[in-house]
């Protein structure tokens, strides 16, 4: 069983996006492109954002550190650690209001066609989140510090 410290984690990123020149880094931590279930650590350096685009499928983030801005059109919502913000099928961005790293859920459906119908949001008041991770690029940390073999 393999088990992950998003603290730890999220500490290695935010340094290796700090660094980069996109400001940002990510890693997957469980599935892929070809399972139904896709979890991504994202670190966003303070100020920096993954630009608007859409969610390929059903997602969902969970902020691990520090706050983010998700933006759409004509709303934003903020989040903090613990937040827990269902993202919208509208076309958004998000964007790190200081050093922060979020947990990327996205549910494909590999039989099908992934996009949700346009301008249906999944979430309401307080609801909002990152997107695609065909958004985002940058350094990435290999090995991983703070996931565990069990």
């Amino acid at each position: 069983m393999q088990t992950v410290s998003l603290p730890e984690l999220a500490a290695a990123h935010l340094r290796t996006a700090r660094s980069a020149s996109s400001g940002r880094s990510a890693q997957t931590i469980h599935g892929g492109h070809d399972h139904p279930l896709r979890q991504t650590l994202i670190a966003l350096a303070d100020g920096r954002s993954l630009d608007d685009h859409e969610s390929p499928a059903e997602a969902s983030l969970q902020v691990v550190h520090g706050r983010v801005r998700l933006i759409t059109a004509s709303e934003h919502w903020d989040g903090a650690p613990g937040d827990y913000l269902v993202i919208p099928s509208d076309r958004h961005r998000v964007t790190a209001l200081e050093d922060a790293a979020v947990l990327l859920t996205v549910a494909m459906d590999l039989g099908r066609s992934t996009r949700r119908p346009g301008g249906v949001g999944s979430g309401g008041a307080g609801a909002g989140g990152a997107g695609s991770v065909g958004a985002v690029s940058g350094g990435a940390v290999s090995g991983g510090a703070g996931v565990r073999q069990r």
